[in-house]
């Protein structure tokens, strides 16, 4: 035995070591496998030193085997696991043999595992801690199935023992990998040349043999070499044919050019492992501000006011300050909640305002004002979030006006000027939805600069989505989306980390109509070849669209580009691509999934029709009214799916009584009158004692007449409690004027309201006024003759008719209630048994609004199978059933679960509906949490269902060719 430790000599391991350390082994990568992987890379590095074969070595390797077999035996195994692992959490080397140990062959004996080599080669080829390295170790990492805190745990350690002395393990490879390293030597070339030049240059046959192999064998290598130099695009696997054509043949090697995407012309596949995360990010859902959704309240009433506007421009050669200040309030609404706005609403907004431009003729102090207020923003620097949908209004509302044939050509010239300052010199007139995509488009460089940095710039983005999304166009919208996701990847932000960035690009390519839209074919690859955007970016990219709900059907993680591919590798990563992708470019819901073959845009045109009446109708206190139109909802939306999942015939006799019903609303109604000056609105319309406490805060009769002709020219058919009340005592108990206007209100417009009737009644015997000053007017509500005013009978039968008044108003809207709630429970009976599920007679609300559910539950099991129900659905479902007190609670809480189905099934075949689904969702669920009745969150919740089935037929009409234009969200 030599004077130094053999096993530190051949191994660098101290003698007394255990069988750990010996073979070079972490216990949490121990296995029968491994053991027997590092049992041979000890052997190879023994068996390679230049005293490999000597009686030393036989020993070391002895011990090797021996320390082997125990590791092999799983009770010792535990044992000596548990040992060094005490040994390196207390610290304690095991005893070194008494030997002297030379200094030059003294090493640390604790060796980097496999995976901490794999970092430091990472870490230290891309020049340390960069963008490009943080995309490797990611990738690593999801090789090695580690989260994130896991890869920081193994990196801290690795930077631990660096400083502490850590070595690379021996290489576990064959024993070339050691001659390779010994060529390296001093004198290995001149031992070479001594030990076999003599035999080559000997005059036999088989020095010459030798010989002529050897340089054969060099003129090959060398050849190879430079066609493989020559040529870096040629496949190894390609071979020429005896007819000259390329033939594809199997290889045995696995490996891929530069880590693209796997090979599939022959030999193993290659996956790269995508970034791994649960779902796509995307930005979290968006809130509309109360701003924006009084804007979009107060379009219907704002359409009007501009109408009036129009009329009062006429004539006019100059615009006071006031009518400007109304012309502005009026824009701002209209620019605030047009994406939000239902189309025809906004279509018809857009209209009036062009109405309103074109009556201003060529009077330039008429029509510059008007339209320097429609003017957009220049779209430089970082804009608040809501001036992004406002700055794409204005801008298509100018490109209108430019556009239009009915105005003047000074009206015309001015609106180009104004839309090129918004746009650029070279913007030209294109129609509204081209140029608000447009000048959302111009948004796009700020934007992207403000990702990480503008705390707002998810709001932002969320935003812009939005107003795309409002577009008829889907072409333009598209279009603006694919450059948003082009100019995101050209920057230098490491989208592998969670941040706003990675969600807002998780949120783009959500918003891609992948099944319609054809630019999105080239858009994708289109990045492979752009040299500005990075490997590891494209990575993220690639990994995103495997988990996209509209591409994961054809977009596997094969597919998935390598974060270090080189040129080559993406060029091939993008003909893949191409090869991969669906000959329709779409998803595999189509967007015809839903619609039967006998589709007939025109019943379609004719349910929009009816939609805008029901739409139209004022709104009204009480339960006939809320009633009322949460049943035209309802018929609506039975109109709706006979017309995309059925035959259709029933849709016009639904219609038609959806009809019947608008007419009964607006004859109940008698016109108001129009005033000019202007007049308090109701705060809270739909809230009772708000009214009352405006009323009661007035200091001067002014206001107070005021306030009742607000209340006389409001759209309420009813009033609540507290409201009839103190409009009834000032019919019955106030000054003669103030008197007198109460009731005119009343005979005008509350004659047949309960809470007023019974309002009168209880303050008639509180009367303070003389009976001849309320005697017409109780004759005029009830229509009965009463005695004359110095008649002992007349307090009896004036306060009788009042009386008999209000019970045939409350008998009335009893039986109309009743009626309602008939006609209801139908409707919900006649969908569930179109979709399959029918019933034994007829069932009261709730039963049948239960039945419609379970039928929708089947109905989307079908439809639906990868996705499912939404998640926590059905436990949703049964909690709102056990907290409903009574039949109205529980009709409504199957009538949310309905709706949630619903949702889920539009959403699950068009995914380029899901924004604006999940938009109205959360616009229904904070509606019923503010509303104060149970009726009210009804209606919500039927009004939420009617306008997804009016998005959904609005595309429909769009795919099938019908219409080509249209507006609003």
């Amino acid at each position: 035995m030599s004077r130094t430790d053999p096993m530190m000599r051949f191994l660098g391991v101290r003698f007394d070591a255990d069988e750990l350390d010996l073979l070079g082994i972490e216990p949490t990568y121990i296995s029968s496998a491994g053991i027997d992987a590092a049992l041979a890379s000890r052997l190879a590095s023994v068996y390679d030193h230049p005293d490999g074969r000597s009686a030393d070595a036989e020993m070391v390797c002895k011990l090797l085997r021996d320390a082997a077999d125990r590791l092999r035996d799983e009770n010792i195994r535990s044992t000596i696991i548990a040992s060094h692992t005490v040994s390196v959490e207390q610290g304690i080397a095991p005893a070194v043999a008494n030997v002297p140990v030379s200094s030059t062959e003294s090493v640390p004996a604790v060796s980097m595992t496999p995976l901490q080599e794999r970092l430091l080669t990472i870490l230290a080829g891309s020049g340390g801690w960069n963008p490009q390295s943080r995309a490797r170790l990611s990738s690593v990492a999801a090789t090695e199935g580690l989260t994130p805190e896991g890869l920081m745990t193994e990196l801290a350690a690795l930077g631990r023992g660096m400083r502490s002395g850590l070595r690379a393990a021996p290489k576990r490879t064959a024993s070339a990998a050691s001659v390779a390293s010994r060529a390296l030597e001093p004198g290995f070339l001149e031992r070479v040349i001594d030990e076999y030049a003599p035999e080559l240059r000997g005059n036999d046959r088989r020095s010459i043999l030798k010989m002529c192999l050897l340089f054969t064998g060099i003129g090959l290598l060398g050849l190879v070499l430079m066609i493989r130099f020559l040529f870096p695009e040629l496949d190894p696997g390609m071979v020429m044919t005896s007819q000259g054509e390329v033939a594809v043949v199997g290889t045995t090697s696995s490996k891929t050019f530069g880590g693209g995407f796997d090979d599939a012309s022959g030999g193993q596949k290659q996956v790269v492992p995508a970034l791994s995360f649960k779902d796509v990010p995307v930005i979290e859902e968006l809130e509309i501000s109360q701003e924006v959704l009084d804007a979009a309240d107060a379009s219907a009433e704002t359409v009007r006011q501009i109408e009036a506007y129009s009329r009062q421009l006429i004539g006019i050669q100059e615009l006071d300050p006031a009518m400007l200040e109304t012309w502005s309030s009026a824009v701002e609404t209209a620019s605030t909640g047009w994406f939000v706005t239902e189309p025809a609403t906004a279509h018809a907004m857009r209209g009036a305002i062009q109405r309103a431009i074109d009556t201003s003729g060529a009077n330039p102090k008429v029509f510059q004002s008007l339209q320097r207020t429609l003017a957009p923003k220049t779209p430089f620097g970082q804009l608040s979030p809501l001036d992004l949908p406002r700055g794409a209004w204005s801008a298509g509302m100018t490109s209108m006006v430019a556009m239009s044939d009915t105005t003047s050509p000074a009206v015309r010239a001015n609106a180009v000027a104004l839309l090129r300052i918004g746009l650029g010199q070279n913007a030209t007139p294109s129609g509204f939805d081209a140029a608000a995509a447009s000048w959302l488009e111009t948004c796009i460089p700020d934007l992207v600069e403000g990702m990480e940095t503008n705390r707002e710039s998810e709001t932002s983005w969320s935003l812009w989505l939005a107003g795309l999304d409002a577009l008829s166009d889907r072409q333009v919208a598209q279009h603006a989306i694919a450059l948003a996701l082009e100019s995101l990847l050209r920057t230098e932000t490491d989208l592998s980390r969670e941040g706003p960035s990675q969600r807002i690009l998780g949120s783009l390519l959500v918003a891609i109509d992948w099944s319609t839209y054809p630019g999105s074919r080239s858009a994708i690859p289109d990045l492979f070849d752009d040299s500005s955007i990075s490997s590891s970016d494209l990575w993220v990219l690639s990994s995103m669209l495997v988990r996209l709900d509209s591409t994961s059907s054809w977009f596997k993680e094969g597919l998935v580009l390598s974060p270090d591919a080189d040129a080559v590798s993406r060029r091939l990563a993008r003909d893949r691509l191409l090869a991969a992708w669906p000959a329709d470019g779409g998803a595999p819901l189509q967007l015809e999934d839903m619609l039967p073959e006998e589709f007939d845009p025109a019943l379609a045109e004719t349910w929009l029709l009816v939609y805008g009446q029901v739409k139209s109708l004022p709104g009204g206190k009480g339960d006939i009214p809320v009633l009322r139109r949460i049943l035209m909802d309802r018929l609506l939306q039975e109109a709706a799916v006979d017309l995309l999942s059925s035959s259709g015939q029933r849709v016009l006799s639904t219609l038609n009584e959806v009809e019947g019903l608008v007419e009964a609303a607006l004859s109940g109604k008698t016109e108001s009158s129009a005033s000019s000056g202007a007049i308090p609105t109701l705060p809270g319309s739909q809230v009772d004692g708000d009214w009352s406490d405006l009323y009661r805060e007035a200091k001067s009769k002014t206001d107070k007449f005021d306030i009742l002709h607000a209340l006389e020219i409001q759209s309420a058919e009813e009033l609540g409690p507290l409201d009839a009340s103190c409009l009834a005592g000032e019919a019955m108990t106030a000054s003669t004027d103030i008197r007198e206007s109460a009731q005119y209100v009343i005979e005008r417009r509350f004659a047949e309201s309960r809470n007023v009737v019974m309002a009168l009644v209880d303050h008639f015997a509180s009367m303070k006024s003389k009976p001849r000053d309320v005697s017409g007017f109780i004759e005029s509500i009830t229509g009965e003759q009463l005695p004359r005013t110095t008649s002992t009978q007349w307090p009896l039968q004036a306060r009788l008719a009042l009386v008999n008044h209000a019970i045939e108003l409350q008998l009335g809207n009893g039986m109309a209630i009743d009626e309602i709630g008939v006609m209801f429970a139908e409707s919900l009976q006649r969908e569930a048994e179109s979709l399959g599920r029918s019933s034994q007679g007829s069932l009261l609300a709730d039963d049948a609004a239960a039945q419609l559910t379970t039928a929708w539950q089947d109905h989307l099991d079908l439809a639906v199978r990868a996705g499912g129900l939404p998640v926590g659905w059905a436990d949703r479902r049964a909690a709102r059933e056990r907290m409903s007190v009574d039949r109205l609670q529980r009709c409504l809480a199957e009538r949310i679960a309905t709706a949630e189905l619903i949702n889920r099934l539009i959403t699950a075949q068009i995914p380029s509906m899901t924004t604006r689904i999940k938009t109205l969702a959360s616009s229904a669920a904070r509606g019923r949490t503010e509303a104060g009745h149970v009726l009210e969150q009804l209606g919500v919740t039927e009004r939420s269902l009617v306008e997804a089935w009016k998005a959904r037929i609005n595309l429909a009409l769009e795919s099938s060719g019908a219409r080509d234009e249209g507006g609003g969200a």
